[in-house]
């Protein structure tokens, strides 16, 4: 039989100090899924060549499920879709205000980030740019 001792004399025993308090961010997911999207109410034709897109209205969307935070925060939005040709953009929303969207035309997956979040409810919609239907996931992050 082997008896092994240990001595821990410099683990901080009772050096008469508190230790500190580290503050861990936290990131949850707070909403994910999938669906498709109509495409925009837009129009092709060819003049003189050119091939020339008319959107008479606004493009499509989809509204998703609100989700509530309980602290400031930091929210990312990730949206990916099947088509690169296609243009959808990840939108957020809080009382019917707009607080960020994705604009770029050719990235994709999209990821909507924002910094110092105040708590309370949000709404994610997708826009679809393009005049096809498009499959798209998404994934929506919070990080106290």
């Amino acid at each position: 039989m082997v008896v092994a001792a240990l001595g821990l004399s410099s683990c901080g025993g009772d050096s008469g100090s508190s230790p500190t308090a580290v503050r861990v961010p936290v990131t949850t997911t707070v909403a994910e899924g999938s669906g498709s999207i109509a495409g925009a109410a837009c129009t092709a034709t060819i003049s003189g060549g050119r091939l020339i897109i008319t959107c008479p209205g606004p493009p499509t969307s989809v509204t998703l499920q609100p989700f509530t935070t309980t602290s400031t925060g930091r929210v990312e939005f990730i949206l990916d879709w099947t088509s690169a040709s296609n243009d959808l953009d990840a939108v957020l929303s809080r009382d019917s205000t707009q607080v960020g969207r994705t604009t770029s035309t050719t990235t994709k997956p999209e990821r909507l980030v924002l910094e110092n979040l105040p708590a309370g409810t949000y709404t994610p919609s997708v826009m679809n740019y393009a005049t096809a239907q498009e499959s798209f996931s998404y994934q929506i992050l919070f990080t106290s």
